[in-house]
């Protein structure tokens, strides 16, 4: 018999949620590398959970997304980057994760990388200013004033 059967189906997944929020814990304090294993740890924990797909998508998803904020924190742009990705195939409709990986771009001054990223949160959310917003500022950092004119016409 597997030991963890005798914790429970959901033991995985509420040792995922303990680790989650120690790395939690660690990064609001500032300790971003402690605050990378704990997510590391939670997401190898909820990836072997016997949960329902859909659930567990979602769970690993968040993960992805605070774990590549995280290393966002530590210069770790392109590992950040690539939980991001990972996190877009699981919920590709979320805007929290565009948001995070243009702001990625932005912290890199990677504007014209940018510009598609915030698009797209415009696409999903035409009415969230921050996709808008953040758009206007990587134009304007190109120096693109007159796209950025032409493209407000078109609202």
């Amino acid at each position: 018999m597997n030991i963890l059967k005798l914790f429970g189906k959901d033991y995985l997944t509420k040792k995922s949620a303990k680790l989650f929020d120690k790395g939690y814990a660690e990064f609001e304090k500032g300790n971003y590398k402690k605050a990378v294993d704990n997510f590391l740890d939670s997401l190898r924990a909820l990836e072997e959970a016997d949960i329902d797909q859909s659930k567990k998508n979602e769970g690993i998803a968040n993960n992805l997304a605070m774990l590549a904020h995280t290393r966002g924190k530590i210069g770790q742009f392109e590992l950040a980057e690539q939980d991001l990705a990972r996190a877009l195939t699981l919920k590709p409709d979320d805007v929290g994760i565009y948001w995070s990986l243009g702001s990625l771009k932005l912290d890199q001054n990677q504007f014209k990388e940018g510009i598609p990223i915030f698009e797209k949160m415009i696409e999903l959310s035409p009415l969230d200013s921050n996709g808008h917003f953040f758009r206007g500022v990587c134009m304007l950092e190109l120096g693109n004033i007159e796209s950025l004119f032409l493209t407000s016409k078109n609202l």
